[in-house]
């Protein structure tokens, strides 16, 4: 049977002792990097020195979406096993937040799945797509619901809402410029205002639910989206 060969490592490169010592007592499993080794065993300051070396740079950028035998990135190994401090390192460099695997699983789908809801908060922050679905359809949302993993069920909910009503804002600011009609003065400075107060309402706002946000929505469509109508009658 065929072996297969071995792919070069951060480890075999290694120039500096003081590095070189600390690897020394390391013996890598089979299919095992430097990489996905530290997030087993948690060794967050041994990846960040690590990955910080110049002369690891290009070597790095191939290990860190390097799949193991399982099919899991060092990503994903983080998610499931939840190792922030490691994810936060990882996040420095580049990595695809949104990456699939074959079946179409992404690392929020993992953190998802083992109830991990700090990384989600992590993965989110680093502009994760919660609303990609695997292989059967399945957002990072549905797989939560499944495990029973109601902390994560919440907070997406949340971060959904919270983002729904930027975006919504920020429509309707784009949408005061962009109108067929010349909304008067009175038109025009109700949006402005209605639309600064949410924005305001997002900064000072103390500990917001979800309904708070859904809410807030609500009631910025209703008041605006009468003057949109009236502006772009063919838009609905």
């Amino acid at each position: 049977m065929a072996h297969r060969r071995k792919s070069p490592d951060i480890k075999s490169l290694l120039k500096e002792p003081e590095e070189m010592a600390i690897w020394e007592e390391i013996e890598l499993l089979p299919r095992e990097t430097s990489i996905t080794h530290c997030v087993l065993k948690n060794s967050v300051d041994l990846l960040a020195h690590s990955l910080n070396d110049e002369a690891n740079k290009e070597l790095a950028a191939t290990l860190l979406d390097q799949r193991n035998d399982e099919g899991r990135t060092p990503l994903e190994l983080c998610s499931i096993l939840g190792r922030g401090e490691i994810l936060k390192v990882l996040l420095k460099h580049g990595l695809d937040i949104n990456l699939p695997n074959c079946k179409g699983y992404t690392s929020a789908h993992y953190a998802a799945a083992w109830g991990q809801t700090h990384i989600l908060k992590l993965l989110i922050e680093a502009n994760a797509d919660l609303s990609l679905k695997n292989f059967i359809g399945d957002t990072p949302r549905l797989i939560a619901l499944r495990y029973g993993h109601m902390e994560c069920v919440d907070f997406i909910d949340w971060i959904v809402a919270k983002t729904s009503l930027e975006t919504t804002i920020k429509r309707m600011q784009e949408r005061l410029s962009e109108s067929e009609k010349r909304p008067n003065k009175e038109e025009k400075n109700l949006v402005i205002n209605t639309c600064n107060e949410k924005l305001a309402w997002i900064e000072s706002v103390s500990m917001p639910t979800t309904q708070d946000f859904i809410v807030q929505q609500e009631l910025l469509e209703n008041t605006l989206n009468p003057i949109f109508a009236k502006l772009n009658p063919e838009i609905k």
